[in-house]
């Protein structure tokens, strides 16, 4: 879809999806030292961006063409993330 205004056009992800892993997780709290990793996966995010298209001068005072992001929207539901720990407690 084109975006006028902005001389650009409207991106649009719906149903969106990611997975993330962390091999290294550690956290001390007074004497408690916790290890592990965690795991997360997201999924139902959405983007809705406008990627426009202009010109730049350069310091030599050539111009060449640029981009502009003047429009992004994402959406990430509670309900679309879930964190994995896994570890353990060690004195």
């Amino acid at each position: 879809m084109t975006d006028v205004a902005n001389n650009g056009v409207a991106l649009s992800i719906d149903s969106l999806g990611a997975q993330f892993h962390s091999g290294t997780f550690k956290y001390k709290w007074e004497f408690i030292t916790v290890k592990g990793h965690v795991d997360v996966d997201i999924s139902k995010m959405s983007v809705h961006t406008t990627v426009g298209l202009t010109t730049q001068t350069l310091p030599n005072g050539e111009v060449v063409p640029a981009f502009t992001v003047p429009k992004v929207d994402v959406n990430l539901p509670k309900s679309g993330i879930k964190i994995h720990i896994h570890g353990n407690a060690a004195a």
